[in-house]
């Protein structure tokens, strides 16, 4: 009774207790599943891991995590295959070429080239992507169809190819739009036995008039002559700007207003003019003065005797901008005992002093274009109680034409000095500059406030050329501050251990240079034995093998890889006298298949396999190693179970005899006639799903007889139905291969097996520890809180494995 208490006031004090930054159970995805560890609460900072189903394509991120009672990011979709079958191929006089399967399967977001039977014309594209799902067949348009008469018109558009009285079925014509007419649908109409495919429609432009982005104070950005129309084509865009002296007037911080061509009439966004008030300032005056300001105007502040100007920026100038006064002008309380040299807006001081005495003199000269108050090139002032009289000031010279300038790191291409108002001219920039809109060359014009855009060449970076790494930009001109990622190409690696280096443009160039060098491993040493080959230097996925001298037996893998952490598996060494095991391991749960003895050699092989309801967690292959079993798998009672088997297209389940079956659990599936069974059979129920085997119609047949290495008892059947399993030999390792429409998959090969798949550093441990033959793959799963970097599977091609990915520490 006490017992049942105590669990009522745990259920009851559980909301109390719990973590306030727990988040719900994460969402599951349709043709996918989250393959973490499931867990009864998920706190602040758990991550859960997603993978779709066979064929499906992860859209989005492969990890959430819980922030704040939230799963970040949303969990990802997956994206359904494309299908189609051979008839439906032929239905359209289409051919895939390599593809002798009687159903073609085309992963999201990949893309197939078709092509047209013989006397058939393909209706471009020929390229088709899958996209969640659904592929548009392309059209095949037969050449013996009847001829057609001449093709249709288009309003507003034209026909660019040579016109005929008759067009043979296959033939086609090619229109084009008006200028400022967008074409929407195929550009091209073919004719097809007697009539003419589908034409192209040509949409209207939006028409801007000038008169009405002036009316509304804005102009087209960066455009110097706007014409009397703007037209932008149906689906573009086109950027407005304020003209100089006016702000947005919905959103003045806002500097420029996109309007995109979509059939609708474009909004025109209006301006308002920037202006200032007459500023108020306790104990000083200004000038000139007036009540309304327009932008760009400046004024000089004057402080009263014993006043300065605040913030003291040298001119005692503050200017009129969108955001009122600049900066904001103050007058403060200081008892003045020298003047201080200034700095003059367009001017400069002509003594190095830099304090000066009540009564002392001084001069300043004007830069060109500008001039003292009197008109003069530079003026004489006096150190008083009150500050420089009469007060430092250039001013600027009317315009009225611009002269040839000087560009630093560029030159101006006109011989000629001067230049009139509203003339044009070029520039150019030297290597390894360019003008701000990363051209080499640029066009400027001479306004009344000179030349427009101001002429400046900036330093630039050219990407480098890539040899042993690659760039993660399409950039081909970066500029000073700019950051390059690469990556070391593969057998590469930077030498930090890191897989990727970041590079910053600089005035000198880049910094650092780049650098990847070769992944090497060491010499492995074999005492009384021998490694095969026999290399100098070892460098990435090289593959070595260990041999034994007479008289000493290997213990360890008969073979080794060479990847970025080194070898692996470790060396194997040789001795002379190996232990055998004298008994039979113990595995709760388990059985063990093997023949009965008191010893088992160095070398022998057991095959485990769980209890029903219970799931092997390990390798099912154990060996005897040096009087030692390799690690022990273990076999964990799944809860997980299954319903009634499901139907299958074309078969059936042999017999039904429970609602529920454990894991492990195995029914039979017959297919109907003519049908043969591809896949799993018996259907096996795994952690609560079926693993079932599908129905396809009987293909072409097999023969083993080509193939010398078929087990004998095999070479006796003469020719094998499709789903038909075959068995073959490779020295003393028995394989498996299937019959599939005339071909045997995988193709039996004895050649190229790779050594035990790698280890990698961080990640979850592989328990396969065996020899894998050409063409097989595993799947790689990194520890919680480290990131796959790279593949997540990687494949034996010729006794090598393909370079794994490695796994990254969130935690840095």
């Amino acid at each position: 009774m006490k017992g049942w208490q105590l669990l009522v006031a745990t259920f009851l004090l559980w909301p109390c207790c719990s973590s306030q930054n727990a988040c719900e159970e994460p969402d599951e995805i349709d043709f996918g599943e989250i393959v973490s560890a499931e867990k009864a609460k998920y706190l602040e900072n758990d991550r859960v891991q997603y993978r779709c189903n066979p064929g499906y394509v992860l859209e989005g991120p492969e990890w959430i995590q819980c922030k704040r009672q939230e799963w970040t990011p949303h969990p990802p979709k997956c994206l359904a295959p494309c299908t189609f079958t051979k008839q439906q191929l032929a239905a359209k006089n289409l051919f895939v070429f390599g593809s002798q399967r009687k159903v073609r399967f085309i992963q999201s977001n990949q893309s197939l080239q078709f092509q047209c039977n013989e006397g058939y014309v393909l209706v471009v594209p020929s390229v088709r992507k899958c996209v969640d799902g659904y592929m548009d067949l392309p059209l095949c348009i037969s050449e013996r169809g009847k001829n057609c008469s001449g093709p249709p018109r288009i309003e507003i558009g034209d026909i660019t190819t040579l016109s005929e009285k008759q067009y043979k079925s296959g033939s086609s014509v090619e229109f084009r739009c008006q200028n400022y007419y967008a074409i929407q649908g195929e550009k091209r109409s073919f004719c097809d036995n007697g009539t003419w495919t589908k034409v192209p429609v040509c949409l209207n432009p939006c028409v801007i008039p000038r008169t009405e982005l002036e009316s509304q104070k804005t102009k087209v950005k960066d455009e110097l002559d706007a014409p009397e129309n703007i037209f932008v084509q149906h689906g573009r865009s086109i950027e407005l700007t304020c003209i100089t002296g006016y702000v947005m007037a919905a959103n003045s911080s806002q500097s420029t207003f996109v309007i995109h061509c979509d059939g609708t009439p474009p909004v025109i966004p209006k301006c308002k003019e920037i202006t200032c008030n007459s500023p108020r300032i306790s104990n000083g005056t200004f000038r000139p003065q007036r009540t309304i300001y327009q932008d760009g105007d400046l004024i000089q502040i004057r402080c009263d005797t014993g006043f300065t100007f605040e913030p003291d920026n040298g001119e005692k100038v503050i200017e009129c901008t969108k955001n009122g006064w600049s900066p904001p002008p103050k007058c403060s309380n200081v008892q003045q005992r020298t003047c201080k040299k200034v700095n003059i807006l367009h001017g400069n001081f002509q003594s190095w002093q830099q304090s000066f005495e009540i009564g002392a003199k001084a001069k300043y000269n004007c830069h060109d274009g500008y001039t003292t108050p009197k008109g003069d090139p530079e003026a004489e002032i006096q150190c008083l109680t009150e500050g420089w009289s009469p007060e430092p000031e250039c001013i600027k010279v009317q315009q009225r034409t611009c002269k040839k300038v000087n560009i630093l790191h560029g030159n101006f291409q006109p011989w000629q000095q001067s230049f009139e108002i509203g003339a044009k001219a070029k520039y150019t920039c030297h290597d390894g500059y360019t003008t701000p809109k990363e051209e080499t060359e640029a066009e400027i014009q001479c306004l009344t406030e000179g030349w427009s855009p101001e002429p400046e060449c900036i330093k630039t970076c050219l990407k480098p050329s890539e040899s042993d790494f690659t760039f993660t930009t399409t950039k081909s001109i970066l500029f000073p501050g700019d950051e390059l990622h690469y990556e070391c190409k593969e057998g590469f690696e930077i030498t930090k251990n890191t897989i990727n280096e970041t590079i910053v443009c600089t005035e000198k160039g880049w910094e650092p240079a780049p650098s990847c060098v070769s992944i090497v491993c060491e010499i492995p040493v074999l005492e009384n034995g021998a490694i095969e080959p026999r290399e100098d230097v070892f460098y990435n996925k090289a593959v070595v093998h260990f041999k034994c001298n007479k008289g000493f037996t290997r213990v360890g893998s008969k073979s080794a890889q060479c990847y970025h952490f080194g070898w692996f598996p470790q060396p194997a060494i040789c001795k002379e006298n190996v232990k055998h095991c004298l008994a039979l391991p113990i595995i709760p749960h388990s059985t063990i298949t093997a023949e009965r003895k008191a010893v088992f050699e160095h070398g022998d092989l057991l095959e485990v396999q769980c209890d029903i309801s219970f799931a092997l967690y390990g390798s099912k292959i154990i060996e005897c190693v040096d009087g030692e079993w390799t690690p022990l798998p273990t076999c964990i009672e799944e809860s997980k179970t299954c319903g009634r088997p499901p139907r299958i297209d074309n078969g059936f389940v042999d017999n039904v005899e429970s609602f529920i079956y454990r894991h492990g659990d195995t029914v039979e599936y017959k297919c109907n006639r003519q049908y043969s069974t591809i896949g799993t059979n018996p259907a096996k129920c795994l952690q609560g799903q079926w693993e079932v085997p599908s129905c396809l119609i009987n293909q072409r047949k097999c023969t083993p007889q080509r193939y010398a290495d078929f087990d004998p008892t095999v070479l006796r059947i003469k020719q094998f139905k499709t789903s038909q399993v075959a068995k073959y030999r490779c020295g003393s390792n028995l394989h498996q291969t299937k019959c599939v429409d005339g071909l045997w998959l995988p193709e039996p090969r004895c050649e190229g097996n790779c050594p035990p798949p790698p280890q990698l550093p961080n990640a979850i441990n592989i328990t396969e520890m065996r020899v894998y033959g050409s063409g097989e793959e595993i799947s790689l799963e990194c520890q919680e809180h480290f990131l796959l970097r790279g593949p997540q599977k990687i494949k034996c091609e010729d006794g090598k494995w393909q370079t794994p990915p490695r796994c990254l520490d969130l935690t840095k």
